[in-house]
């Protein structure tokens, strides 16, 4: 399984009525999340399966990072990844563990810390960052989780 997780583009906060969820991206994230896409598209193989917070911000990361994409891709929006803890990407992973690749748009600190329990590092996502995985299935049903291997570790300011 390829297991792949996305942290949104920079957001807005620049008009202070808005709900949290309802935050737009800002000029950055604008430019970041499909300049992003483009440079990680040929990790994602085809029927790709995306599992996105419904937040605003989400939703538009989701929009551009997949700009010129052409291959397949099925896309659900998950209430539980909008604020969601990394025990709530561990129940949808362990419930698409027959799927052959996934990748998760979500938000900090919840999807840094699920992202974290793949790798033998901490992960602290930068907005936008991205980091893909190959991991056996057998090893999700076993909850060996650090069986993964790191295949990329992406972000815009990267050197």
């Amino acid at each position: 399984m390829k297991l792949f997780f996305l942290r949104h583009a920079k957001s807005d906060w620049g008009n202070p009525s808005l709900k949290d969820f309802d935050r737009p991206l800002n000029k950055r994230g604008l430019r970041d999340a499909p300049l992003m896409g483009k440079k990680l598209h040929h990790y994602f193989p085809e029927n790709l399966k995306v599992i996105s917070s419904p937040a605003k911000r989400t939703k538009e990361t989701l929009e551009l990072f997949f700009t010129d994409y052409e291959r397949n891709f099925s896309i659900d929006f998950d209430d539980s990844l909008y604020h969601g803890a990394s025990s709530d990407y561990l129940k949808k992973i362990i419930s698409l563990s027959k799927e052959d690749a996934v990748i998760f748009i979500g938000h900090n600190p919840g999807i840094s810390q699920a992202a974290s329990m793949f790798s033998n590092n901490d992960i602290v996502f930068p907005t936008c960052g991205c980091i893909g995985f190959s991991i056996e299935k057998s090893s999700i049903d076993s909850n060996n989780f650090h069986d993964a291997i790191e295949i990329f570790y992406e972000y815009p300011k990267k050197a």
